[in-house]
């Protein structure tokens, strides 16, 4: 079915299908997604100065004080870098796996165009593919994903520092420059390249050994998406953790009003600085901080990634069967 399928679709239809994935993806997990950064952002050691503990409790907590709307605190630039990281990623991702077999002279035996358009399934393709595709979309989403920080760490009705995506791009602009936006690009880019690398390896290697012992898709599409995206995306998350919090502590620097009012903030020169300052005030659990949202948000959302995607490119396969 996918070679099938891989044949009747157009190169902007991954774009088409990666971008609704991050569109329904970004709507279901942003609670948790705000609770992980919030999480990352404290910068205490002591217990009696954490403000977000448990999950259940830091939601209720977030409701409280900031109204049911605050889950979904950022939702703007989250769902505008969904769109944009979702779609550069997979577009990259089945342009650079398609040439990775031409290149490697794989899909070309059978002298057909479609067979020499399916791209190599092999575990070191997918990972780095993937991994070239999540650097393509960090840099085009990058901007987008400072602000979206930025507008998460904002915790209270008091001090609302940004009060919009255009007012806060603005203000960044003029107060800080251009480089502010990429802020924190550098260990993104050190996590993105092993993690997106680790997910599409990880989630194909799973598909197709599902496949083989289970048979292929028919009522088993949806769990096999969902089983082999959730543990992707754990485990890939799991392997990249402390440089995720390194990148959020470092989006912050310069907007540190808006988080003062709820905890202790540090000023960090550059990412050597940032991981030796975590390492000596924190110990090695700071660099864990927030493992249980994120391990939680990374698997529903790259579970929820993949079934999107895969249920999109059917739609789209059977568009143009029609077509045809």
């Amino acid at each position: 079915m996918d070679g099938e399928r891989r044949d009747k679709l157009l190169r902007s239809d991954y774009a088409v299908a990666g971008a609704v994935s991050g569109v329904v993806t970004r709507a279901l997990v942003s609670p948790l997604d705000l609770l992980k950064i919030r999480y990352q952002l404290q910068v205490s050691s002591a217990a009696a100065d954490i403000r977000y503990t448990g999950i259940v409790s830091s939601l209720v907590r977030v409701v409280k004080e900031e109204g049911v709307r605050g889950l979904w605190k950022g939702h703007v630039p989250a769902q505008l870098l969904s769109v944009t990281y979702g779609a550069v990623q997979f577009y990259a991702f089945e342009g650079m796996k398609t040439s990775a077999s031409h290149f490697g002279g794989q899909g070309s035996s059978q002298g057909s165009p479609a067979s020499a358009s399916r791209p190599s399934t092999t575990a070191a393709t997918n990972f780095i593919c993937g991994g070239l595709a999540g650097c393509c979309a960090t840099l085009a989403a990058h901007p987008l994903d400072v602000m979206r920080t930025r507008l998460v760490a904002q915790c209270s009705r008091r001090i609302r520092v940004y009060t919009s995506l255009h007012q806060g791009v603005l203000h960044v602009w003029r107060n800080e420059g251009a480089l502010a936006f990429y802020r924190g690009l550098s260990p993104t880019l050190l996590l993105v390249f092993p993690q997106t690398g680790l997910q599409f390896s990880i989630y194909h290697s799973l598909s197709s050994l599902w496949t083989q012992t289970l048979g292929e898709r028919s009522v088993l599409g949806f769990p096999r998406s969902s089983v082999c995206g959730m543990a992707a995306g754990m485990l890939s998350k799991l392997a990249i953790l402390p440089l995720d919090l390194m990148k959020k502590r470092l989006q912050v620097q310069g907007f540190e009003q808006a988080w003062s009012s709820v905890g202790q903030t540090r000023q960090y020169v550059g990412a050597l600085d940032c991981a030796r300052t975590v390492w000596l005030q924190e110990g090695i659990l700071g660099f864990y901080k927030g493992t249980t949202p994120s391990l939680l948000k990374a698997g529903v959302s790259v579970a929820l990634i993949f079934t999107s995607y895969e249920w999109c490119l059917d739609i789209l396969c059977h568009l143009r069967g029609k077509e045809s």
